[in-house]
């Protein structure tokens, strides 16, 4: 309704590819104006948690265990493109006059937290503590980034990518 035409699903058959579909939508005129969405009502109900009890955040939390470490410029460039290409991962919150709408950020790089735990033995303590102070982080909905990153090399062969996201 707010761009004014109907996507019906004959069309994913139509067009076939993502640049097909893509290139069909790049020629319907849609005002660029519009840059805010309301919420699906699942989302609903964790922005209200997240506003009435801030102090319970509702976080998603991975984490990748690598038997290598990685190249640190080459996992932000990594994550720079994907932050880039992917608007869900630059989704912002904020109240209006029609309730809790989302909107897409300009893309900036989000840096990436690099730590080093030398000794292995202790490794998993620590791990430890590093995924439960990201799982409480209170993220402020209305400003990007909803989400962090951290690297962690382990010893001299090992490491962890952690990502921790509003659930939102």
């Amino acid at each position: 309704k707010k761009f004014q035409f109907t996507l019906n699903p004959t069309l994913l058959y139509e067009y076939d590819s993502i640049s097909r579909l893509s290139e069909y939508f790049s020629n319907l005129n849609v005002s660029q104006e519009h840059k805010s969405f309301v919420l699906l009502p699942t989302q609903k109900a964790f922005y209200s948690n997240q506003v009435f009890y801030p102090e319970s955040p509702c976080n998603s939390l991975v984490k990748i265990t690598f038997e290598k470490q990685l190249d640190s410029l080459l996992l932000q460039k990594s994550w720079d493109f994907l932050s880039r290409k992917h608007e869900s991962l630059r989704l912002m919150f904020e109240m209006t006059d029609n309730g809790p709408e989302q909107s897409v950020a300009d893309f900036s790089s989000v840096k990436i937290e690099y730590l080093k735990i030398e000794n292995k033995t202790d490794s998993a303590e620590l791990i430890y503590d590093i995924e439960n102070k990201m799982l409480h982080r209170v993220y402020q909905l209305d400003r990007y980034p909803l989400y962090d990153l951290c690297y962690v090399e382990i010893g001299q062969s090992d490491s962890v990518l952690i990502f921790n996201a509003h659930h939102i």
